[in-house]
């Protein structure tokens, strides 16, 4: 099998494009489909995405790959925590091995599409289905783990354009890119984690074993153990702390939408040149409710669906357009510059960046917690607070909750004290009585 039948390249090819070891081909294919995967999944086309693929792998660096054809797309209808779900309940022998998960019709294309690889006997032996459905699941994890990067750029480049309106110089503002650059450290940081300290040392490990290897079920065994260290490290085994990564993820594509709605206002056309002036309404509460959207729901504008960020309405568009500026409601400078000035704007910023920051700390501390038996996740803890930013957070926290308990305690006292006194005060009136 290793010989006459290129098992070693297989493998290979199955880490370039699962793995994104060799990510340029994603890039291209995540700039051409970008339109269609915004779309929700049910009206996805399963062939257009077939095409916009093998045009971005036919113009990378992976059309040198001998296997490139091998690939197939595959559109799910469950999100990744269900997908991880069933494959553990397949894996117990309480559960009933025909259980499918609850299809989700609010899912994103992004977070619907996935890869698939088709090969035939004996390879087969190999990358069965057992090992197949581990490797989509880190692609999804990675694809949407890029996705999140790849807006939070673009914010982050409307954001240096939009600075060149006088009237956008505001605390909001600055607070509001402050916070982009935050997240994006986030995930770049945590991608770096997965994809350096995590999958290739690990598949480094496993590439040495296969040439001392005896016999296939130690191949097997070696195979199945190299992914299960990957998905342990790189959180899709831990359900409670890949909800809290998923929830800070949906809260760093709402707010990158939020700014890039925002910045298009003023880097698009000169509405009140055209005389036309086509204005959103902005509907803005005190608190973001971005920390109840469930887990991995892409919040990305859709063709079909309009969009609702913190009370926030965008009027949804035509079915027909499909490019980056056309999914963006265009309000004018002057209107922009208005809304800028606004407290509740400001209010806005600032409940986006203490859930970021909250979520943030609260992820630590349970990695923390798994790290006493876990140690490669001490890494990540040191990425994502290099300079204790998260700590003095938590500590600041920490103070205004024990001086909040100890106002309402003191309260209390007060209360009970005052209702002391007019009970004794009745009864001394009653005995003189």
């Amino acid at each position: 099998m290793l010989q006459q039948k290129d098992l070693k390249e297989h493998l290979k090819s199955v880490k370039r494009f699962f793995l994104l070891d060799q990510g340029d081909f994603i890039v291209h294919f995540m700039d051409a489909a970008a339109g269609e995967l915004r779309k929700n999944s049910e009206v996805v086309s399963q062939l257009r995405l077939s095409s916009l693929l093998e045009l971005a792998l036919r113009t990378s660096t992976a059309n040198a790959d001998p296997f490139k054809d091998n690939l197939m797309v595959v559109i799910f209808q469950f999100d990744l925590i269900s997908q991880i779900l069933l494959v553990l309940r397949a894996g117990s022998e309480d559960e009933p091995n025909n259980v499918l998960p609850i299809e989700d019709k609010n899912l994103s294309g992004f977070e619907a599409f996935c890869l698939d690889y088709r090969v035939g006997w004996p390879i087969d032996l190999v990358l069965n289905r057992q090992v197949m459905d581990r490797y989509q699941m880190l692609f999804r994890h990675l694809l949407y783990c890029k996705h999140v990067e790849r807006l939070l750029c673009n914010s982050w480049i409307l954001g240096k354009l939009a600075r060149k309106c006088d009237n956008l110089m505001t605390t909001w503002f600055t607070t509001a890119f402050l916070l982009t650059q935050r997240m994006l450290t986030f995930i770049q940081h945590f991608q770096y984690y997965m994809s350096v300290e995590i999958i290739e040392p690990a598949w480094h490990n496993f590439f040495k074993r296969v040439d001392q290897v005896s016999n296939l079920d130690l191949l097997l065994d070696s195979h199945l153990h190299f992914l299960e260290v990957c998905m342990d490290d790189c959180l899709l085994a831990s359900p409670d702390l890949l909800s809290l990564v998923g929830k800070i993820s949906v809260a760093c594509v709402t707010f990158a939408n939020f700014i890039q709605h925002l910045a298009f206002s003023t880097t698009g056309v000169d509405l009140s040149s055209s005389g036309e002036s086509e204005q959103c309404i902005i509907y803005l509460s005190r608190h973001s409710s971005v920390v109840d959207k469930p887990l991995l729901h892409d919040p990305t504008p859709s063709s079909t669906l309009g969009l609702t960020i913190n009370d926030v309405k965008y009027a949804p568009l035509e079915p027909a357009t499909c490019s980056i500026e056309s999914m963006i409601t265009k309000i004018t400078i002057e209107e922009f510059g208005r809304t800028g000035l606004s407290n509740d704007m400001t209010k806005t910023v600032a409940n986006f960046d203490a859930n970021f920051n909250r979520m943030l700390v609260e992820l630590l501390e349970k990695i923390k917690q798994y790290a006493k038996h876990q140690s490669k996740l001490l890494s990540l803890v040191s990425r994502l607070d290099f300079n204790d930013f998260y700590t003095q957070f938590a500590n600041s926290e920490h103070s205004l909750n024990s001086h909040c308990d100890q106002v309402k305690i003191l309260h209390e006292n007060q209360i009970n004290y005052n209702s002391f006194l007019q009970t004794n005060s009745v009864s001394d009136d009653e005995d003189y009585i």
